[in-house]
């Protein structure tokens, strides 16, 4: 275990960095799962960038829902890109990989059954890239990062908390969401990489996704990571 997370636990390992992190505990105190997301976006020293990292190194390790994975999957990306580090890039793939996984794995607890796909083709659509990184590694190490995920996965599950925010992404959640007094739909502006603009919807306060209990959920779950997840794994990265 520790020797396939080697880059998590060396995060965790390392000195503390210059900078704390009691905002990304708050946001995450609040389940605030886009202010981690934007928070960790806008670490741009490296003293800020290396506390953020090892606090989501901590948190995914501790069964935080696919949206805190892929914040630290992108603030990874970026700086092996800034440093062209190729193991930097490849433990971003993986760990994005893994926010994948959570999605497909996590979204059967969504009453919305679109909500799954939606949220996986939108977090594929926003890191092509990385996904391809590893469908281009060879056979053995494509086998070692699908491993990886599904091991992660496991330790994880029962960690981790209810994700609304991959109903959100369903068609029926959309519409229901725009409906909601006090929602803001607000156009996001043109990322590096992206091709057209997307938009936000940011719900009023009385939303809340339509979800199975948690009982039903769970039992749901376990079905989707044992009979839906390993072909899903195998299809974005191929033997």
């Amino acid at each position: 275990m520790i020797k396939r997370f080697a880059l998590l636990f060396a995060l965790l390992a390392a000195p503390a960095a210059a900078q704390g992190t009691a905002d990304l505990d708050r946001l995450y105190g609040s389940r605030d799962w886009r202010g981690v997301s934007e928070r960790m976006r806008l670490a741009n020293s490296e003293a800020d960038a290396h506390a953020a990292l090892q606090w989501a190194a901590a948190k995914v390790l501790d069964g935080a829902p696919h949206v805190v994975a892929l914040a630290y999957a992108d603030l990874l990306w970026r700086i092996g890109q800034g440093r062209n580090d190729d193991s930097l890039r490849h433990e971003a793939a993986i760990v994005t990989l893994y926010s994948v996984a959570l999605a497909a794995v996590d979204g059967a607890a969504c009453l919305d059954r679109t909500a799954i796909e939606a949220r996986v083709n939108q977090i594929l659509s926003a890191t092509g890239p990385r996904i391809t990184l590893l469908r281009n590694l060879p056979a053995e190490r494509r086998q070692d990062a699908r491993a990886r995920v599904t091991s992660l996965e496991q330790t994880t599950f029962l960690r981790r908390p209810e994700d609304q925010e991959i109903c959100r992404a369903g068609q029926g959640e959309i519409t229901r969401q725009l409906r909601a007094p006090g929602t803001e739909v607000i156009e996001q502006p043109l990322r590096a990489g992206q091709a057209s603009r997307t938009v936000d919807i940011r719900p009023g306060p009385t939303y809340r996704p339509q979800m199975y209990t948690l009982q039903e959920a769970r039992v749901r779950r376990e079905v989707q990571r044992q009979q839906r997840l390993p072909a899903l794994l195998r299809d974005l990265v191929p033997n």
